[in-house]
């Protein structure tokens, strides 16, 4: 099983403050557990997470541009 660290995550995700990170955790936003007082996270299930927001992202901007195409 790999773990990411939450220096990791910052560079995956380009957030440059380390609390971001800690409160993403915190609120479970993706799948990770605290040990002793580091936070890790799965690596891929943290992956397949990211796969799926971007994903998301992809199709919700698609689905807007063709609103406005449409609305015109």
């Amino acid at each position: 099983m790999k773990l990411y660290t939450v220096k990791e995550v910052m560079s995956i995700l380009r957030i440059k403050k380390r609390d971001k990170v800690y409160q993403l955790c915190a609120c479970h936003y993706f799948p990770c557990f605290k040990f002793g007082n580091s936070w890790l996270i799965d690596a891929l299930e943290f992956d397949k997470w990211l796969d799926q927001q971007l994903k998301t992202r992809s199709e919700e901007r698609r689905v807007g541009k063709e609103c406005l195409i449409t609305c015109r």
